[in-house]
């Protein structure tokens, strides 16, 4: 990512992110090796903000998303869109998001697919007289039913299961749950939880800490060091690192 300023609009920020799945080995129906491919997806985009008064905040990011499954190929045009509204002096925030809202310009297979279009409202206060901030997030608010076909279970007949969620599950899977420990302006420490990845990754006998985050931000003269690790399933977790700076504090004064 990369951040330009600007006098009209909050930063106006590039990026470019890109996961590459590795090379696969081509087989014939016999399972004999002919060859190799690759695969991986890009997506390449522009996002910005903008202050309508001094409480709400719009901000909006337009991706060009790529995707390359040997020669199965994909491309479309995506965005985002959010309103931002501060309360008590910017203690309280409230925020609703539109994420990947858009179409394929071209399908892999001459079959048009729906994006993973999804909706979000999330609410973060930090406490007056302690250092810590809460956040409560409320995703996939564009579909009440989270039951899911299983796939990799049949029942009698050879049919895939469908997983039904009561009420409860329902409830509780829309839900993310955050916590910010503000130590000071250069550390702090971070958890969240997620009860729809507990739910539906998570093994009987082995639940471990499935659906939970935890992370520190850490500043170090002029950079700032993230780290998070968060449990996806039971066979290990996901680290994720990124460091930050202001290449402006860098010119010479």
């Amino acid at each position: 990512m990369y951040g330009l300023p600007s006098k009209k609009f909050e930063n106006i920020t590039l990026g470019l992110q890109y996961y590459n799945y590795g090379e696969f080995t081509r087989t014939d129906e016999y399972a004999n090796s002919i060859g190799f491919f690759n695969a991986g997806e890009y997506a390449v985009y522009a996002s910005t903000a903008v202050h309508l008064d001094s409480s709400l905040l719009i901000g909006a990011a337009l991706k060009g998303v790529y995707s390359n499954f040997d020669s199965y190929i994909s491309y479309g045009l995506l965005t985002d869109v959010s309103a931002t509204y501060s309360l008590k002096d910017g203690r309280m925030m409230a925020s609703l998001l539109m994420r990947n809202l858009g179409f394929q310009i071209k399908t892999y297979a001459g079959a048009r697919e729906p994006m993973p279009f999804e909706l979000l409202f999330g609410v973060s206060t930090k406490l007056e007289h302690a250092p810590l901030r809460w956040s409560i997030t409320w995703a996939h608010l564009e579909n009440w039913d989270m039951s899911y076909e299983d796939l990799e279970s049949n029942n009698l007949n050879g049919e895939s299961v469908v997983s039904s969620y009561s009420f409860r599950d329902n409830l509780v899977s829309h839900l993310h749950l955050g916590m910010e420990f503000l130590f000071s302006t250069n550390f702090n420490l971070r958890f969240g939880y997620n009860f729809k990845r507990r739910q539906e990754l998570a093994l009987e006998l082995f639940k471990h800490n499935v659906g939970m985050s935890w992370g520190f931000t850490m500043k170090v003269l002029k950079f700032h060091f993230n780290y998070s690790r968060a449990s996806l399933h039971a066979t290990g977790p996901m680290h994720t690192f990124s460091i930050t700076t202001n290449l402006a504090e860098f010119s010479r004064k």
